[in-house]
């Protein structure tokens, strides 16, 4: 009895079961067939798979009738996913581990977009970015911007630049910062700055842009353009001078009976301070300024100190004794060839009292940098090393801009003085002392300095300076993506799989290129215990429809599994695109993942104090730690405080610790 109790119950249960079950399952065999629509003998309004009527069903059918170009068939599915879920999201769960885009809002302003109701069509864009930015939502945002004024008639205006300097700066910083701000009720929508462009997401009212220009020693005269969506432009010039050279000092006369020293120093700047052995000297303002100062009777030696208004500094020592008419700091020096001169070994040339005598030193400038006044810490940017052998000899550099120091010396009058066919000389005198900044690039440099006399009797140096990457900055310490193949996605029956992989060509060289990643292609390493583990995985996917093509680039961190999507979006199809599209891709990347270097300030047992560039820095974010010539450790950032002091931890050991002064880069 109690066993028909139990299987009475069973069947009950059962038949529950086939009572709820049965009509769902004839429900789905009985489904219609999506509503599909055929056009041209393709098949529209239809997803992969079966119709579950949830919102991911109803967004993907919606897209595949606009692909179609069904409307209003598209518009009654996406109201219906939004209905059930309203926010544009990139890469949303689905069912079980299946993510996918969801943009409902975007999809449907593109919807109102080409049946020409804009207002609604910049309504329903303005919602999908406040959800999520895409490139493509703001590309045809811009559009339905453009049309609604020019629907309206209204005047064409003009961008309205402002800068955050003046209109004519003077600077010896390397590289030159420019910053300003771009507005205008048309949409700001480009920007040149030096005739280079800006880097822009989308049309703005107001624009604020920040560029890093190169620049050598001079006059430069930038140009700065701004557009807005109607084609009104208007221009912003700055002229800037860069001046990263002490002044120039002429001696032309020195009577040591009297007591007395005439000369005269020189800089572009015209604001100059000189100081004679530890005493200012009243000199007028200009760019050459003549002195005669007042010195005790046998004086045995006289010390100059020349400064201009940016800091820029020429040291020199004057000895009268008539065996040794100069004293030099240490020279570092360097030859190839045994014609080239050294102070070591001056060559024939040289030593001939009828020729001009040159003598050189050559160092890297020292750089206060910002935020550490109060501290007095100087950073010296690279040192020099000499390297010598007995046939061999040079000087080993690590910075980008050297200083070329020292003195020219003869009986007749200097009239000429060059380092590499710039003129340093520009006041005649029997002794010339100068301090020259040379821009070096990577490898092998050869600077000259040529000197000629009131005679015509000439003499030439000519020495080699070895730049190098300092060990820190090396390719090697940056960080690792492991790259696989973009998905490439299409309406088309037979997508074009072969424009997807050419776009990946395109990318990954623009991303290679400028050595600030390391990319590793998927299946294809030699994944050897020597070699740096990948610390992100790149891949991507490219969606072709028949408006144009969206490609988004999707980054995710392997130890902590963040993850970030960069994108781009084009209306174009020709293959052509595709570089421009890799090239703008790559841009976003590289501001996405900028280089940020600083300096340790502060050691408190395993925490550091790091003076950091403020734009960029993320937490967590992986930077390596060392020197010009030496790698410490890896660590990474722990706190962000103020001004870009960051505190940093880390993350390996090395027999050799962190010091003030040390190099922290991100990878």
């Amino acid at each position: 009895m109690h066993l028909s109790k139990k299987i009475i119950r069973i069947l009950k249960n059962l038949s529950l079961f086939l009572i709820l079950a049965i009509p769902l399952l004839y429900g789905y065999a009985c489904a219609p067939s999506q509503n599909v629509r055929v056009k041209n003998g393709k098949a529209f309004c239809k997803v992969d798979g079966v119709f579950t009527y949830q919102w991911y069903d109803y967004y993907e059918r919606a897209c595949s009738c606009m692909e179609g170009e069904f409307y209003s068939e598209a518009m009654a599915d996406i109201n219906e996913a939004i209905r059930q879920r309203d926010e544009d999201i990139r890469m949303a769960k689905t069912y079980g581990m299946h993510l996918a885009d969801y943009f409902p809002h975007r999809e449907k302003g593109l919807i109102y977009y080409l049946l020409g109701n804009y207002d609604a069509a910049k309504s329903e864009l303005e919602h999908s970015v406040q959800y999520e930015k895409s490139d493509k939502a703001l590309f045809y945002l811009d559009k339905i911007r453009k049309i609604l004024m020019e629907r309206e008639k209204i005047s064409v205006s003009a961008p309205l630049i402002t800068t955050a300097s003046p209109e004519e700066i003077w600077t010896k910083d390397d590289p030159v910062l420019i910053s300003g701000t771009a507005r205008d009720k048309q949409y700001v929508s480009e920007i040149l700055v030096a005739d280079r462009p800006f880097l822009m997401e989308s049309a703005s009212e107001q624009v604020d842009f920040e560029d890093k220009l190169t620049c050598n020693e001079g006059r430069h005269d930038i140009r700065i353009v701004a557009k807005n969506l109607l084609g009104g432009a208007s221009e912003h010039n700055i002229i800037i001078h860069v001046d990263r050279s002490g002044p120039v000092i002429t001696v032309k006369d020195f009577d040591s009976n009297l007591g007395k020293i005439q000369g005269a120093i020189y800089d572009e700047s015209g604001e100059m301070s000189l100081a004679v052995n530890g005493k200012k000297a009243a000199i007028p303002r200009g760019k050459e300024a003549v002195f005669s100062v007042s010195l005790e009777p046998g004086t045995k030696q006289i010390s100059f100190l020349a400064e201009d208004r940016l800091g820029n500094r020429t040291e020199a020592f004057l000895n009268p004794e008539p065996t040794s008419q100069y004293h030099s700091f240490p020279l570092l020096l360097a030859q190839h060839f045994p014609h080239i001169a050294t102070d070591a070994q001056p060559p024939t040339a040289i030593s001939q009292a009828s020729q001009p005598e040159i003598r050189v030193n050559v160092s890297a400038p020292a750089i206060e940098r910002p935020g550490l006044k109060e501290t007095n810490l100087l950073y010296r940017t690279s040192e020099v090393e000499r390297v010598s052998n007995p046939l061999y000899s040079h000087s080993i550099v690590f910075t980008e801009i050297l200083s070329v120091q020292g003195q020219v010396s003869s009986k007749d009058s200097i009239e000429s003085v060059l380092i590499n066919d710039t003129s340093v000389c520009m006041a005649s005198g029997r002794t010339i002392f100068f301090n020259h900044s040379v821009r070096l690039q990577e490898g092998e440099n050869r600077i000259t300095i040529r000197a000629r006399d009131s005679s015509g009797r000439e003499s030439v140096r000519e020495l080699s300076i070895i730049r190098q990457i300092p060990e820190i900055f090396k390719p090697e310490y940056r960080c690792t993506f492991k790259a696989r193949q973009f998905d490439f996605h299409s309406f088309e029956d037979a997508g074009k799989i072969a424009d997807g992989r050419m776009f990946e060509s395109f990318f990954l060289d623009n991303l290679t290129s400028g050595k600030r990643f390391q990319i590793r292609i998927s299946g294809t390493e030699n994944e050897g215990a020597d070699r740096k583990p990948a610390r992100f995985l790149l891949m991507g996917y490219i969606y072709k429809t028949r408006l144009g093509i969206e490609i988004v680039a999707e980054v995710v961190d392997i130890e902590t599994s963040e993850t970030e999507y960069v994108d781009v979006y084009s209306e174009l199809e020709h293959r052509s695109i595709l570089k421009a599209l890799a090239d703008a891709l790559s841009k976003k990347f590289h501001k996405a993942f900028p280089l940020i270097k600083g300096k340790i300030t502060e050691q408190n047992g395993e925490v550091f104090l790091a003076d950091m560039e403020k734009a960029g820095i993320r937490m967590r974010w992986p930077i390596v730690v060392g020197t010009e010539r030496e790698f410490i450790g890896n660590a990474f950032i722990a706190e962000k405080r103020k001004n870009g002091v960051c505190s940093i931890r880390l993350t390996s050991h090395n027999s050799n610790r962190p010091a003030t002064g040390d190099w922290v880069v991100t990878e």
